[in-house]
């Protein structure tokens, strides 16, 4: 929103839009720590399960958890069948079979 109404990145002038290329361009060419931002965001979602979400859902919000999953860009990519299928019956057990 800019001054109460939506707008989209196209609508920015060029010198904007350039300055926004630079500083995408620049998060991205940094090394990423794949296996430490997978962790963190894991103790975050836990965290949140165990404080109030859990409760809040009515169901076991850790049971989300993939213990063999690490983000990155090819890591998450390739699944098994056998592995989409076991995480899929963990989610319909999440959601109470209302899948």
């Amino acid at each position: 929103m800019e001054q109460g109404r939506p707008f989209t990145l196209g609508e920015t002038d060029p010198q904007t839009r350039a300055s926004l290329a630079l500083l995408q361009h620049a998060v991205d060419a940094q090394v990423k720590d794949w296996d430490t931002f997978t962790r963190q965001a894991t103790q975050f979602h836990l965290m949140n399960a165990r404080a109030w979400a859990s409760t809040a859902t009515g169901q076991d919000l850790s049971a989300q958890i993939d213990p063999d999953f690490v983000m990155g860009p090819t890591r998450g990519s390739a699944c098994s069948v056998e592995r989409l299928q076991a995480l899929l019956k963990n989610v319909e057990r999440s959601a109470g079979g209302a899948l």
